[in-house]
């Protein structure tokens, strides 16, 4: 679960915007909204936000914040540059570096993870752990570049962290010492995970590598089939995946796979095609191929590649079949969200942070998915964050003051971050009435024009 992200100097950040989801101390309405991910920890945690903004505010711009981020630390073709064109420089150029910070949980281990780049090399990164109570942060390590010696310091809380304090903590610097400045350290962490002396701090950071991996589902307008399960045959038991369409009233009754006879394709982009899928960790994965939509996964060592297909079941008549593509663009979208909207135990403690997640949905459906994901009867530790417009979904019945954001864009072009639970509103408040008045902020400033539609 995410605990905590802040960023400062990308895109349209200037100054560091902060995003947390502990809930507030003192706020005792809607308590199921939130949880305790730890037993042993005080921490408590919200299961949604939700941020708004008028266009052009920033709002994606913190989500993409988030998946450069983890682009950097998973993806190992991935260095610094990616931000050279990326640093705020809307009104004025700032000299500060670009700098991500994540607090986060997985399993039953409270992590804290952060790093500084500049455009050439990573300036500092650090990765600290906290014990069972979540009152002391160890430190696992911590990367600082010297500009006099040209040269990075290590440091770690050795003597708590490592099993052999001298003779692993040298083997530790000795591997620190071959990673390139332009690559953050956690990113080369699978180097030491199976060491022996490194035993301790490889179990951290696998732990962090694996959240950002696995944990943290990011889901932007062009993401698609995030869903899909890893071997397409489960669509034909139906199960969660069909019982979703059926719910949301699609018109859809099965979704079904078409095999494509592998031979259609050229060598060499069935050895991309691998590729692709083994980087994104196995599952089936959406490609184009010559403007063709295709999905394609392995089974038993072999890859099969399909096209996904619609069936629509009406009395008296023959059930007819449409390729996916062809659906409207709101069960496209649904298809698209299916990790959220499945949110079953065996996704536990993921966050998933969708962008435009009102994109082509009804109001109504759009509320029903809130409802769902917070109402659902598995006590799994999923979160929901995403960015909206959806102003039907202000409703204090259906959300806390601490679930909902706003970014504003100030005078410099710049985006702020903030909550609702500033204000301390009343439960009875009309927040929806209250917010497109322009009380909060965070709303289109029209010109006197415009508002009278001339």
């Amino acid at each position: 679960m995410l605990v905590y992200f802040s960023a400062e100097n990308f895109r349209s950040i200037k100054e560091p915007i902060e995003l947390d989801m502990r809930a507030a101390p003192k706020l005792r309405r809607l308590a199921h909204h939130t949880r305790k991910p730890i037993s042993k920890n005080k921490l408590k945690l919200l299961k949604t936000a939700l941020i708004y903004g008028a266009n052009a505010s920033g709002k994606s711009n913190i989500l993409k914040a988030m998946n450069v981020a983890q682009n950097l630390i998973i993806d190992s073709q991935t260095s610094v540059d990616i931000l050279k064109t990326q640093k705020f420089s809307l009104v004025d150029k700032i000299e500060k570096n670009s700098s991500f910070y994540f607090e986060f949980i997985i399993g039953k281990t409270h992590l804290t993870y952060g790093f500084e780049i500049s455009d050439e090399r990573v300036i500092e990164e650090e990765l600290g752990v906290y014990d069972d109570k979540g009152d002391n942060l160890i430190l696992v390590f911590k990367r600082t570049f010297n500009n006099v010696s040209n040269e990075y310091v290590i440091e770690s809380e050795s003597d708590k962290i490592l099993s052999d304090d001298k003779n692993a903590f040298n083997e530790f610097k000795i591997l620190c010492k071959y990673t390139p400045k332009d690559q953050l350290l956690l990113n080369k962490s699978s180097d030491w995970d199976d060491s022996s002396d490194l035993k301790a701090i490889g179990s951290c950071t696998l732990a962090a590598k694996t959240f950002f991996q696995h944990f943290l589902v990011i889901i932007f307008p062009t993401t698609s089939y995030g869903g899909l399960p890893k071997d397409l045959n489960d669509l034909d038991n139906s199960g969660n995946y069909l019982s979703i369409f059926n719910k949301f009233d699609t018109g859809v009754d099965s979704i079904i796979h078409n095999s494509i006879p592998i031979e259609r394709f050229d060598l060499d982009v069935i050895d991309e095609i691998k590729k692709k899928i083994s980087e994104s960790g196995g599952g089936a994965l959406k490609l184009t191929v010559k403007h063709e939509e295709y999905i394609a996964w392995f089974k038993g060592g072999d890859i099969i590649i399909s096209s996904l297909q619609a069936v629509h079941k009406i009395k008296g008549v023959e059930d007819k079949i449409f390729n996916l593509k062809d659906e409207s663009d709101g069960t496209i979208r649904l298809l698209d969200l299916l990790p959220t909207l499945r949110n079953s135990d065996e996704l536990t403690s993921t966050t998933f942070v969708i962008d435009e997640f009102d994109r082509s949905l009804h109001p109504n459906l759009s509320r029903s998915i809130i409802e769902n994901f917070i109402d659902c009867e598995n006590e799994n530790n999923n979160q929901l964050i995403v960015t909206t417009h959806q102003s039907e979904l202000l409703d204090s019945k259906l959300l806390r003051r601490d679930e909902i954001w706003f970014v504003q864009k100030e005078w410099d072009q710049s985006s702020k971050l903030y909550s609702l639970d500033d204000y301390s509103e009343r439960f009875d408040k009309d927040i929806q009435k209250a917010y497109l008045s322009g009380k909060y902020g965070a709303v289109p400033v029209l010109s006197e024009s415009e508002s009278h539609g001339n």
